[in-house]
């Protein structure tokens, strides 16, 4: 008999192994945003100094401009006081008003420094004043309350009835009560038909002083007048024009003119 066929061999074969799934790769964190480096806080600017404001009823001031030598010069209205000037280049200067009797009873003079602010310093005052370094020319006067001053107007003879043209005698008396002296622009009477006689001007009532004076004057047309005195506490340029500060004294005297 044939022999069998020789039993192949069996194959075992295993089962193929399942790949683990890989597990996911973590999630990278956000890398951390970087603070926001502070920055220094600027440094406040320092305030301007402020322009120092007269007190009400004190000084004020009047800039003129022209072509010209470049010079400061002015008026303050006050003799023989001393006026510091600090200039824009930081030079500081001190001068005696009167000196230049040219510019008013309080005048002075000096050179200027080109455009920029100047300060003047006077009587307790401090003006801190832009200028363009032109020909400049400043005129200070005090304002005077009017209670400030007083004035007293009285006929010279004891009678009230004059002729036409009459030359008609007046004493006027005008005292300064406080401790300052104070410049005036113009003195003089005012009559109540609108006439005004100059009787002094650019002058100064000093500290404590009265002024007196005897004033003559007359009328054209018959009928009864008041007359009064007026004070400009102004520089007399500006009581020529509307700006000028007037006080109007009562009561005056009445007189007939016949």
């Amino acid at each position: 008999p044939s022999e069998p066929p020789p039993e192949r061999p069996i194959e075992v074969v295993s089962p193929p192994k399942s790949e683990p799934e890989p597990e996911p790769a973590p999630e990278a964190e956000p890398a951390p945003k970087p603070e926001p480096q502070s920055q220094p806080e600027p440094e406040p600017e320092p305030e301007p100094e402020p322009e120092p404001v007269p007190p009400p009823g004190e000084w004020r001031y009047k800039i003129q401009t022209s072509f010209g030598m470049h010079l400061l010069v002015g008026d303050i209205g006050v003799p023989n006081e001393p006026i510091t000037i600090l200039k824009p280049n930081g030079a500081r200067e001190t001068l005696i008003s009167g000196s230049k009797p040219e510019y008013g009873p309080g005048g002075f003079e000096t050179y200027g420094a080109g455009a920029g602010t100047y300060t003047f310093q006077f009587l307790g005052q401090r003006f801190r004043i832009p200028l363009s370094g032109q020909f400049t020319r400043i005129t200070f006067y005090r304002m005077v309350k009017p209670e400030g001053v007083t004035v007293s107007l009285r006929l010279r003879e004891d009678r009230s009835a004059y002729a036409v043209n009459e030359p008609i005698p007046l004493r006027v008396e005008v005292t300064n009560p406080t401790d300052k002296p104070i410049p005036f622009g113009i003195l003089g009477l005012l009559t109540s038909t609108g006439h005004f006689q100059t009787s002094r001007s650019d002058g100064i009532l000093n500290a404590g002083q009265t002024l007196r004076l005897q004033e003559r004057i007359a009328f054209a047309a018959p009928g009864r007048y008041r007359i009064r005195v007026s004070i400009c506490f102004s520089p007399k340029e500006t009581c020529l024009g509307p700006d000028g500060d007037w006080e109007r004294y009562e009561p005056g005297v009445e007189v007939e003119i016949q």
